[in-house]
């Protein structure tokens, strides 16, 4: 079994940050400024200039999301503070998938409640960015196997709460691990997924003191692993 654990750059300049911090204020001010002009043009405008201005909006809002994906590489985000149950927010998103035109089959099983203490937003970013992998990988034809379940320590010190999203590779048998965890390596087979999702997703975890792997299993099969501290 072939594993791949989710890296940031090996060796990021110590002025990344800064250029990440210029660039989300700019998208901020530009987010502002449309809404601004925006508000003030009201019903002076025609319906081809109201066109417009929704067109850019759309694109302002990419240009937001694709700038705090490359903020979770430049740093992880702070642990969160909320407790809730890993488990019910699985079962919220398996729904919701489920619920799509030509989606596979979805099979959920869990050990009981998982607590967590985390950034509840955050998290619900991650798992919906390996769900959307898994989901267009198997395809409607494929099973997506969701297993979550505590994992004690040993020592009894510190349990974590444990995640596996296994799915077939589907059209791409032989994708390496490395290579989806790449930002930009999917960009060709999957251009509707953020080219930093998954390398932000890793960077999300790591900031909540958990992590995430890739294994790839036999018969072309992968397999997402997450894990989380143990909210006692």
């Amino acid at each position: 079994m072939r594993r791949a654990r989710p890296r940031g750059p090996a060796s990021p300049a110590p002025y990344f940050k800064h250029q990440v911090a210029d660039l989300a204020d700019l998208v901020q001010r530009i987010d502002l400024g449309l809404d601004l002009a925006r508000r003030e043009a009201g019903e002076r405008i025609g319906p081809e200039a109201s066109r417009r201005l929704d067109e850019l909006a759309t694109e302002v809002a990419r240009l937001k999301q694709f700038t705090r994906t490359l903020s979770y590489l430049a740093a992880p985000p702070a642990p969160g503070k909320q407790r809730f149950d890993l488990a019910v927010m699985l079962e919220e998103l398996c729904a919701a998938r489920r619920a799509e035109a030509a989606a596979p089959r979805y099979l959920l099983r869990s050990s009981g409640p998982l607590e967590v203490r985390s950034d509840r937003t955050l998290l619900m970013q991650v798992l919906d960015a390996l769900l959307f992998l898994a989901h267009h990988f198997a395809g409607e034809a494929g099973t997506v196997r969701v297993d979550g379940r505590l994992e004690p320590d040993p020592t009894g010190v510190a349990d974590r709460v444990r995640v596996s999203i296994r799915f077939p590779a589907g059209d791409h048998p032989g994708l390496e691990p490395a290579q989806v965890l790449e930002p930009y390596g999917l960009r060709r087979l999957l251009p509707e997924l953020g080219p930093n999702a998954l390398a932000a997703a890793a960077g999300i975890l790591r900031g909540q003191g958990g992590g995430l792997e890739l294994c790839s299993e036999a018969g072309d099969g992968l397999e997402w692993v997450l894990r989380l501290p143990h909210a006692r």
